[in-house]
């Protein structure tokens, strides 16, 4: 856009802001300069200071720094203060908002006695410090110059104090970028001007170099600018998602696929996909009922597909990621453990509880992680709990133990099927009432491995059964067995349906939910 159009456009944006300010205020009030927005004032500053760019210097010799044209500022504070006695006899609010846009948009160059006088001068001058930008620092001493107040012996052209007062008074500088020229004589001269300079908000440091420099002044000026050149890097360079704070990161994750669909995870094929309907279709794996149902094509809110799995790649980044992605995965989910394949096993041994328990603690969640847990599913079938031997019981009690950690956040739901497969047990056929009276005995001392867990917010039994010879077993009868054993696990004034069992969607066995997973 050339000058005089963007001239014309400002003109017309301050005439409609006054226009329709006298509209909102009427005639009470004369509309001054200083009414106008701050981004219009600042762009009529910069038709004010429209000063034509210099060349700073060659650059062929500096670190770091590229070919650029800047604005020089000679005689900082005397022009700086004249403007500001001109400028606070119209409005000090003019001069109080004009300065420090003209100091954080030009190139500063300041010489020693510049640095001098803001360094111990309390004026509001050096209160514009926190403004400034780009500053030039000239610190080459004029050993000829007659009104030089330092002797020419002194390697500094000013005292330490009075630099590191200086270097105070920049650190309030959000992120500035500094142009160093000074000749340096020898390494410690050049190590006590740059040194307090690395621990300021510097994002970029350039040096003047000279043919004259030894290595070890070399040395320090390289040394320098790579640990401003580094920290500027690892603050306020690529973005990382590590460096969110920990609330933060899980927040974010839980975003991702590490909550399932419908949040209900189940443990088969030595990793965990969504737990599915019985009667819900199945196909091979790779391959969905429905696109339209999806859960990799982003219909997670629908009814979801077999596609889901657990996203590996975010248990495979870093330590710190990996237990990030844990954490959530095993906090926001539902996870069903359930009995092995009846199927590939012959043998009843085979089929004790322990075998479940190690895939609960070896397999399916690790045991750092049982403590995350807030909703658990354990499924027994009638193998799991009849005649279990008490020996094998050891990784389930350890796994009781590491879940009372945390258990008063913990639901856990145990879903025991009664029904009786032949073949698969020594225990002969028995009418209802006698199968109930002997599957109680060895479900109270399966309860009785839960009972560390009595301060865990809730605690479900649901127990069915259908036949396979025979009539079924009267729900009335399963209804008080479960009753019975939660209270033998809970305590007798536990009350299920107090803590919601009857809004818990019910497991493996025994359902009529058609999207339960």
């Amino acid at each position: 856009m050339s000058r005089s159009a963007s001239t014309h456009l400002l003109t017309t944006r301050i005439c409609h802001h006054f226009r329709s300010s006298n509209r909102q205020h009427g005639s009470a009030r004369p509309l001054t300069f200083t009414d106008l927005p701050p981004a219009i004032r600042r762009r009529i500053y910069s038709f004010i200071y429209d000063v034509r760019p210099e060349a700073l210097y060659s650059t062929d010799n500096c670190i770091d720094v590229t070919t650029e044209k800047h604005t020089l500022c000679d005689s900082l504070p005397e022009e700086l203060w004249e403007t500001w006695c001109r400028l606070r006899l119209v409005s000090r609010v003019v001069a109080a908002d004009q300065l420090p846009w003209f100091c954080s948009t030009h190139l500063i160059a300041l010489d020693w006695m510049d640095i001098s006088y803001l360094a111990v001068e309390e004026s509001p001058i050096p209160s514009l410090i926190p403004s400034f930008k780009r500053l030039f620092l000239d610190l080459n001493k004029d050993s000829t110059s007659e009104d030089s107040p330092l002797p020419e012996s002194r390697e500094v052209p000013f005292p330490p104090r009075t630099w590191k007062q200086f270097c105070c008074r920049l650190s309030a500088i959000p992120s500035l970028v500094l142009y160093v020229d000074c000749y340096f004589t020898t390494a410690r001269y050049a190590a006590a001007i740059l040194g307090p300079l690395e621990d300021l908000n510097v994002s970029k440091l350039a040096v003047q170099l000279s043919d004259t420099f030894s290595p070890e002044i070399m040395e320090v000026i390289q040394s320098s600018v790579r640990k401003v050149a580094h920290r500027q890097a690892s603050h306020k360079g690529h973005f990382r998602f590590l460096d969110l704070p920990i609330e933060l990161r899980q927040h974010v994750l839980r975003f991702t696929d590490l909550v399932a669909p419908t949040r209900e995870v189940l443990w088969e094929r030595n990793e965990f996909s969504l737990y599915h309907h019985l009667d819900a279709p199945r196909l091979p794996a790779g391959r969905c009922f429905d696109q339209e149902f999806c859960s990799q094509a982003g219909n997670a809110m629908h009814p979801p597909c077999g596609c889901f799995r657990a996203p590996r790649a975010l248990f495979l980044v870093c330590r710190i990621m990996t237990e990030d992605a844990r954490m959530i995965f095993y906090s926001s989910n539902r996870f069903i453990i359930t009995p092995q394949d009846h199927e590939l096993n012959d043998t009843l041994d085979e089929m004790t509880l322990s075998v479940d328990t190690r895939a609960l603690l070896t397999k399916a969640i690790p045991t750092k992680f049982l403590c995350c847990l807030r909703e658990l599913d354990l499924l027994f079938d009638y193998s799991s709990f009849v005649d279990i031997d008490t020996s094998l019981l050891s990784g389930l009690i350890k796994a009781v133990h590491l879940l009372a950690q945390n258990a008063s956040r913990l639901t856990l739901a145990v879903h025991i099927d009664m029904t009786y497969r032949p073949g698969l047990s020594p225990v002969d056929f028995a009418p209802d009432e006698d199968r109930i009276s002997n599957c109680a005995n060895a479900l109270r001392q399966l309860m009785e491995l839960f009972t560390p867990l009595r301060q865990m917010a809730a605690f479900f039994v649901f127990v069915s059964s259908m036949p396979h010879e025979g009539p079924p077993v009267e729900k009335q009868s399963l209804r008080l067995l479960e009753q019975e054993l939660e209270q033998f696990a809970m305590g007798d004034t536990y009350d299920a349906l107090a803590r919601g069992k009857l809004l818990r969607r019910k497991g493996y066995c025994d359902t009529q939910d058609l999207f339960l997973l």
